[in-house]
């Protein structure tokens, strides 16, 4: 039987770790993204109408 070397566990545990970083890139990319809702404009727009018109009512 052959004797497992230092160097050829750490590349085994780099591996598997470059797995596990490259699913979750996986999942956040095809699942929570596409679920996460956009945000709108509109809320904004409406805050710069206000603004404005507080501009105009200051003497």
């Amino acid at each position: 039987m052959r004797k497992i070397t230092p160097r050829k566990i750490t590349k085994i545990v780099l591996f598997i770790i470059l797995i596990a970083v490259v699913a979750r890139l996986l999942y956040a990319i095809l699942v929570v993204v596409p679920d996460h809702p956009e945000k709108k404009l509109a809320p904004y727009q409406n805050t710069s109408k206000v603004s404005r018109e507080n501009q105009d009512s200051m003497p």
